[in-house]
């Protein structure tokens, strides 16, 4: 935190760390369909699984 503290000229990010959450779930539900209505953010998920959504490959079964 120290670190981080220098790089923001001491800014005391403590104060706000306990409203991060309820702050992002503000900024995704007011920033998110805007950006989705722009064409810039997904509306659904292309892949069925979270590998295909990350586009990782599938391992080789090491059994096989």
């Amino acid at each position: 935190m120290a670190l981080l503290g220098r790089m923001l000229g001491n800014f005391d990010l403590s104060k706000f760390v306990p409203n991060l959450p309820d702050g992002l779930e503000d900024f995704a539900n007011a920033v998110v369909p805007e950006l989705q209505w722009r064409g810039l953010f997904r509306t659904e998920y292309e892949g069925r699984t979270l590998r295909q959504n990350l586009r990782l490959a599938r391992p080789e079964n090491r059994f096989a």
